[in-house]
């Protein structure tokens, strides 16, 4: 774009400003105090106040004094200056060049106390934006929509905010320094700023501590600052060992357990690589003094001492696991061995290592995984260097890995028996472990790939932490694949969510290939297979892919996702989704999808292929190319193509045009399963399609079979040619049954017949109903604040939770309908909500919901204040999304029910009868609930 083209100049300014300019950027920079009075872009002034700095929550009113303008190069301007404020020494300096416009600050303390510190930079750069790109979700968002704090290393994991002017194409990025020491890091997006806030530092006079802000002016787009962090920090996204030995390719989870024949079927399902769990005794110890020993996971069923003398039911050899590791490798797929720096069996760490174990401000140990101690890995101290040592053994003793798995680089918490020397909270020295990773990282990384093996990472929360790391995997949810897809611009990633069921296996399908992750292998049924195989040739083309960084090289219309790859031959791969569209439930194709594809190879680029996930095969499309744009149409679309640009010939066509089931002249279908949440009836979104090359006019009509009550439909609907749309349905029905959908077109009829599920819903001889009018007086409020608002009772605090009780109630079923919004607590990314029954007392109940950070819905029980899990079923959760949560307790049968679907059933009878509850007993979480209805059985 012409706006930016540099130009270079430097004005002198006047008595009271220094002017810095180059363009498309220009400053204003008064010369008494050193705040930035003038932002412009393009001539078009955006900030509404002067840029501020704050130290520990003081604005700088006189920053510097005395100052002088220099030009060094004719490639770049700089200011600075240098002033002293109470008890700190702050050396401040502006920068203008060719890429970024650079604001510094160091600040010393005057005297030897250490020193609390906190900073901020207050960029009033908003208002002239209307968009700002959400780096947990993947998509741009209104700017109105998004006032809220952002953690870092929580709610992002590149350290950058990107800002849209979508109307004028101008795109603003702010970027902290990676190799800026962030103990906490935030930023708050006001109506009219953009705040970058620096907390829990402290400082002293032996080290100072520079912050340093980039600004970056590019298009309407986040590639550009993506670029920019790639080229500036290259070691922190570049694999360090070659992926020309690295077959990438689908994953799958080992373990001594498996066999040669379940070899031979993975390696049917196109696996290449293994991540080799349950090889070690237990965590902490990957490499035991002996030549065979006991396998001790997440139990204490066995001692320490019991397991020194060769205690554990299951066993394994270190002859056993180089055997298994051979057999993998006679059917081409490669083995990374379990490792991490983090955890450690409580027994074990106890014993050998207490010193090192991480703890909160009243010295309890931090949460870990399930009879673990979370370790301090700092590479100076007893466990640290215990740890690195094990890394070498492993290594010694398995010398045919093709590298290792290394698990937990998520953690960022406090650990106050330790002081990293940045790190104070409440006048507390601490230590973030965050940074105890990258110190550990540097010697573990060194000790394998000084031997050419591979490290794949799992879930690092900050890109801090992934400096030399080889490949990355992203377990859990969406959002983490989304957050940790930028991390990966050129190196490989993979995604792990645990699915199931068809419909959580086609997301990953879909949103894997969107941002150029391979998956892993599905835990679902046939159908999950089938999907996966409908998708293999599509992940074979980004094989070894990079992003293409350059600005909005991939356009499509606003209601789908996409991105765009190259290959190491140099050719483009396009991936087109439809995030709503499935597979699963006869939804409507949509045609002639209008795309664009920018690249300045355009006129090198002669063959354009299509290929899809919704029908087999491969088509040649046409297109016109205008300079750098090649500009075509997929001619009919469900829910994922492919989009293949190449200089040579890469395939033969199968097909001159897509072979696409025939359709009925119109056609619809609800977005999701019919499930209907609220007692008075939900909003249920349908498609229409029209599958004809003319524009029509729909009469629709609905009505209920096997059961009763009031649906709304739109009279008339108009439908353009090949087009779209979604359609709101109000469904307020007695009980489930069927809805009939009728469309009428020019006297012809066509229907479609659609199954719903329906919430539990009130009646008179109920034994418990509350839709909270009159809040919690039903109810005994054990913890928490409990609030009603709009309908519903909002309930928060470090923990929350409220009874009802009645040891007359035996059998039942209880239903709830719950919403979370997350935590109050920024260490906490994930949700939970649950609901209690046959509750005796509050250490005596069944607890079955929502368990977030463990993936899962689950059923616990808790004996006298003892936790104990019953069952489990995965599950991710989203955000503000209402769930309803069922239970039908039968005598010792309990069956747990999502949305109206059955997830678990099992025999226990521990309790008998009992009262029911509501809440969550961690975490800081924020939940609500409405209508909650107990019914005899």
């Amino acid at each position: 774009m012409p706006y930016f083209t540099l130009l270079f100049i430097l004005f002198i300014g006047d008595e009271k400003t220094w002017h810095l300019a180059n363009h498309p950027l220009a400053l204003f920079v008064s010369k008494d105090q050193g705040k930035i009075t003038a932002f412009f872009l393009n001539e078009k002034k955006l900030n509404t106040r002067s840029l501020e700095l704050l130290v520990c929550g003081k604005k700088i009113e006189s920053l510097v004094q005395n100052w002088s303008g220099k030009e060094v190069k004719t490639q770049y301007q700089v200011l600075y200056g240098e002033n002293t404020w109470e008890d700190f020494t702050i050396r401040n300096k502006y920068l203008l060049d060719s890429s970024a416009f650079t604001w510094q600050v160091t600040i010393t303390p005057r005297s030897a106390v250490s020193k609390r510190l906190s900073l901020s930079f207050d960029l009033p750069l908003v208002n002239s934006m209307d968009h700002l790109f959400d780096y947990e979700i993947g998509i741009p968002v209104p700017v109105s929509d998004f006032h809220k704090i952002q953690f870092y290393r929580r709610d992002f994991y590149l350290p950058v905010i990107t800002l849209y002017n979508s109307i004028e194409n101008i795109g603003l990025s702010i970027i902290v320094d990676i190799k800026t020491p962030k103990p906490a890091l935030s930023i708050n997006l006001t109506q009219e700023s953009i705040i970058i806030n620096f907390d829990n530092l402290t400082c002293t006079t032996d080290r100072s501590l520079t912050f340093t802000l980039y600004l970056l002016v590019h298009e309407a787009d986040f590639r550009p600052a993506l670029k920019f962090l790639l080229e500036k920090y290259p070691e922190y996204f570049q694999p360090v060992v070659l992926r020309d030995g690295f077959d990438e390719g689908w994953f799958y989870q080992t373990s001594v357990f498996d066999d040669e024949d379940r070899i031979k079927l993975v390696k049917r399902q196109n696996v290449k690589w293994v991540e080799f769990h349950c090889y070690f005794p237990f965590y902490g110890l990957y490499v035991p003094p002996y030549g065979d020993w006991g396998l001790i996971f997440d139990s204490d069923e066995v001692s320490l001492h019991q397991w020194q003398s060769g205690g554990g039911r299951v066993r394994t050899s270190l002859r056993k696991i180089n055997e298994l590791i051979a057999l993998w490798h006679r059917y081409d797929i490669q083995v990374y061995l379990y490792f991490q720096p983090f955890e450690a069996w409580h027994q074990y760490a106890t014993k050998y290592f207490s010193g090192e174990i991480a703890r909160d401000q009243k010295g309890q140990p931090l949460p870990a995984w399930k009879f673990c101690n979370l370790m301090n890995p700092d590479p100076n101290n007893k466990w640290g260097k215990y740890i690195t040592e094990q890394a070498k053994q492993v290594l010694q003793h398995y010398p045919t890995i093709d590298g290792i798995f290394y698990d937990r680089m998520d953690y960022y918490h406090y650990d106050f028996s330790h002081h990293d020397g940045y790190t104070s909270i409440n006048g507390r020295p601490a230590y973030m472990l965050a940074f105890a990773l990258e110190k550990i990282n540097s010697e573990i990384f060194e000790i394998f790939h000084r031997k050419g093996k591979v490290i794949w990472g799992n879930g690092p929360t900050s890109i801090e932490v992934c400096k030399n790391l080889d490949g990355i995997m992203a377990e859990g949810n969406l959002s983490n694949l989304f957050k940790l897809q930028y991390l990966c611009a050129t190196r490989p990633l993979v995604y792990l969510p645990y699915d199931a069921t068809p419909r959580a296996t086609e997301k990953k399908l879909k949103y894997a290939l969107l941002c150029g992750a391979f998956p892993a292998l599905s835990y679902g049924d046939s159908i999950c297979q089938l999907l996966e195989k409908r998708y293999q040739g599509l992940f074979e083309l980004i094989k070894n892919r990079k992003w293409v960084l350059s600005s909005n090289p991939i356009v499509v219309p606003k209601d789908f996702r996409a991105n765009i790859f190259q290959t190491p031959e140099g050719d483009y791969v396009g991936v087109v989704v439809s995030p709503r569209k499935t597979q699963l439930l006869d939804h409507p194709y949509e045609y002639n999808i209008p795309i664009t594809i920018n690249t300045p190879d355009a006129s090198q680029l002669k063959y354009l292929y299509l290929l899809s996930s919704d029908w087999p095969g491969i088509v040649r499309l046409s297109f016109k190319r205008e300079k750098n744009k090649i500009k075509f149409s997929i001619p009919a679309h469900l829910t994922t193509s492919v989009v293949y640009l190449s200089r040579k010939e890469r395939f033969k066509a199968t097909y001159s045009r897509i072979p696409i089931p025939d359709l009925e002249p119109v056609s619809c279908a609800p977005v999701d399963d019919i499930y209907i949440k609220f007692t008075t009836g939900d909003t249920v979104l349908f498609y229409f399609a029209n599958n004809t090359g003319e524009q029509i006019n729909l009469k629709l009509e609905a009505q209920f079979i096997d059961s009763e009550g009031i649906i709304k439909i739109p009279e008339k609907l108009l439908l353009g040619k090949f087009s779209t749309r979604t359609t709101p349905l109000f469904i307020a029905p007695r009980h489930s049954g069927k809805i009939k959908v009728r469309m009428i077109r020019e006297g012809k009829v066509i229907e479609k017949i659609f199954p719903f599920r329906m919430c539990l819903t009130p009646e008179p001889e109920d034994l418990f109903y509350d839709e909270f009018k009159r809040g919690m007086e039903k109810w005994q409020v054990i913890r928490g604040t409990w609030n009603v608002e709009k309908g519903a009772v909002r309930a928060k605090g470090e923990s929350h939770l409220a009874f009802v009780l009645n040891k007359k109630w035996k059998d039942y079923v209880y239903e709830v309908k719950t919403r979370m919004q997350g935590s109050e607590n920024p260490f906490v990314d994930w949700l939970k909500s649950y609901l209690f029954f046959r509750v005796q007392d509050v250490n005596n109940f069944y607890r079955f919901g929502i368990h977030g950070d463990a993936g899962t819905i689950d059923l616990y029980k808790c004996i006298n204040g003892e936790w104990k899990e019953i069952a489990s079923a995965l599950f991710e959760p989203e955000p503000n999304k209402w769930y309803v949560l069922r239970i039908e307790a039968l005598g010792p049968r309990i069956i747990g029910y999502l949305d109206g679907e059955k997830i678990l059933e099992v025999m226990d009878n521990t309790f008998d009868s009992g009262g029911i509850g509501l809440g969550v007993l961690e975490d800081g979480m924020v939940c609500e609930y409405r209508e909650v209805i107990l019914k005899n059985r």
